[in-house]
């Protein structure tokens, strides 16, 4: 049976729209980071609460006599060849919701001015907190005693809500606090800003980190006006 020519010509105009449309999503809309067999990250991951986001930055340092780049101090007043970039990492792996997984670029990337990854910031939030059970990592000027290895378990646990009014403006706010866990020692105060030897990073590095909802964990969002 001949087909007709202009089913034919159809079909031919259906498979190059369709190649088309994958050239143009693949430009415009390319795949995150931690797709491609080519990407070197590390992996931050854990269980968390479903309703709760995770976010990330890495960020690197450069500098060097090829760097087009200029950097400022304000304390000095000298201008340097530096440079400084932020990566934002958001896209979740996880296909659980009770779970999430992160990939952290870690390599030195190709540039004039000799990019380092200097730290690693974390931080969660839902409708009700817009930040909380954050770290920080950060690559120690030397390595001592007080550094972590990357195999260390973090945790926030007990992550409950706390609601004030301030009686002042007839106002209320809320936040969401959590106990910071190094394998299993709970640490005093404010002190999730940790410090590891980054030169250990590879491809099958994974920083494990859990945030574990309190019995008082709250999800829902708050009017300022009305309160809880």
């Amino acid at each position: 049976m001949k087909l007709p020519i202009k089913f034919i010509l159809a079909v031919i105009f259906l498979v190059i729209l369709g190649v088309g449309a994958m050239v143009f999503t693949k430009i415009f809309n390319p795949a995150p980071f931690g797709s491609n067999e080519d990407d070197k990250y590390i992996t931050i991951k854990g269980v968390k609460p479903k309703d709760l986001n995770v976010t990330a930055w890495a960020t690197f340092y450069g500098g060097g006599e090829n760097c087009n780049s200029w950097t400022f101090s304000a304390d000095t007043g000298n201008v340097t060849k530096a440079a400084k970039d932020v990566i934002k990492i958001e896209h979740d792996f996880s296909e659980n919701e009770n779970s999430y997984e992160l990939r952290i670029p870690y390599k030195s990337y190709n540039t004039n001015c000799g990019m380092t990854l200097y730290s690693v910031s974390f931080k969660a939030n839902n409708k009700f907190d817009e930040v909380f059970a954050s770290f920080r990592t950060a690559r120690g000027a030397e390595v001592s005693y007080r550094t972590l290895p990357s195999t260390v378990h973090l945790e926030s646990r007990n992550c409950n809500a706390s609601i004030h009014k301030w009686v002042e403006i007839e106002r209320w706010s809320g936040d969401i606090s959590c106990d910071f866990y190094i394998n299993n020692k709970k640490l005093q105060g404010d002190q999730n800003s940790l410090d590891m030897d980054f030169a250990l990073f590879n491809d099958s590095t994974v920083i494990r980190y859990d945030i574990i909802a309190g019995k008082d964990y709250r999800s829902e969002p708050m009017d300022p006006e009305v309160g809880p």
